[in-house]
């Protein structure tokens, strides 16, 4: 979890890599709005299979990170 909490971080180093012409500025845009929408949702529900050890219902809630 301590990954999610310093995503600023992950954020940062895509900034730095998209100013480095040498870099695949498609796939680090994906990576980034993938952070920014989706990734979370996912590891949720990827947190909750691992501590519950079965998919979560629809509407039932997730742990936070």
């Amino acid at each position: 979890m301590r990954w999610w909490a310093q995503r600023e971080a992950i954020r940062a180093w895509i900034a730095s890599e998209l100013a480095d012409d040498q870099n695949e500025p498609e796939a680090l845009r994906a990576y980034a709005a993938y952070l920014d929408d989706g990734l979370e949702e996912y590891l949720r529900g990827y947190v909750f299979w691992l501590t519950e050890k079965r998919e979560p219902p629809m509407g039932e809630p997730l742990p936070t990170l």
